[in-house]
């Protein structure tokens, strides 16, 4: 994320209050990040923006006043990130519940991470950042059944049938070999994990988020006076670091 500084910001809000305090507002809208779409009364992130009839100058403020008041914190979000709020986001929390994850930890802030044995972005996440936050972090790891390998799918349902942190570590370090998903206890457990990913993308989508490649990460977060469910796609940026850590002390159990 770009920060930019709090002196700077505050000019451009007071130059942009400045300019629309002539201008005649005609509605209020819910506003979501960029990548996504407007949802009206779906409770998907509360930022408002006011819309003014045609004209040049009109519509060039109201696109300054929009950048300004959809950013968080004064800052550009990658199309990655999604945040929502009210409803939809205790569905998609609960939705989040029922998958079939593997929790390694139980205490601090619950993060869902979607993942697979052979993410590198997923394994430069626990190398990098979970081993030393473990005591902060409640992890539960979402193996996806990735159809590139059969193995990818022989892990999927494994892990989904034993729910054990331990196999999963196996995984990531190829100390284990996945019986293959053909008994039937195993064909269920891959089916669970289908149906899973199947859900979770549809929410994605109807929110607007762009799930764009591994890892992704769920959790749950108090900021700037409301609840949100955070959703991110990706990792490996000084920038996505310091707004984990920032999550991580907001977040929730």
């Amino acid at each position: 994320m770009i920060q930019y500084p709090k002196a700077i910001a505050r000019g451009i809000l007071s130059a942009v209050g400045a300019a629309l305090s002539k201008l005649t507002p005609i509605q209020n809208d819910i506003v979501k990040t960029p990548g996504a779409k407007l949802a009206k009364g779906q409770g998907l992130l509360r930022r408002r923006s006011i819309f003014y009839r045609a004209g040049a100058t009109r519509m060039a403020a109201a696109a300054l006043a929009f950048a300004v008041l959809c950013s968080s914190g004064v800052s550009q979000q990658p199309s990655n990130f999604s945040w929502i709020t009210g409803p939809p986001a205790d569905n998609l929390w609960t939705l989040m519940g029922q998958s079939p994850y593997a929790q390694n930890g139980d205490r601090g802030t619950v993060i869902y991470m979607i993942t697979y044995s052979s993410c590198p972005n997923c394994i430069a996440f626990l190398r990098d950042f979970w081993q030393s936050r473990r005591n902060e972090i409640e992890l539960r790891e979402v193996f996806a059944p990735v159809n590139s390998q059969p193995h990818f799918l022989d892990e999927a349902a494994d892990v989904a049938l034993t729910r054990d942190p331990a196999i999963v570590d196996a995984y990531y370090h190829r100390t284990r070999t996945a019986p293959s998903a053909t008994t039937p206890g195993r064909k269920a457990a891959l089916s669970r994990a289908e149906q899973f990913m199947t859900q979770a993308n549809n929410a994605f989508a109807k929110i607007g988020h762009v799930r764009d490649g591994f890892p992704t990460f769920i959790l749950r977060a108090h900021e700037n006076g409301m609840d949100k469910v955070l959703i991110l796609s990706g990792w490996g940026s000084p920038e996505l670091t310091r707004d984990m850590d920032r999550w991580v002390k907001a977040g929730k159990q």
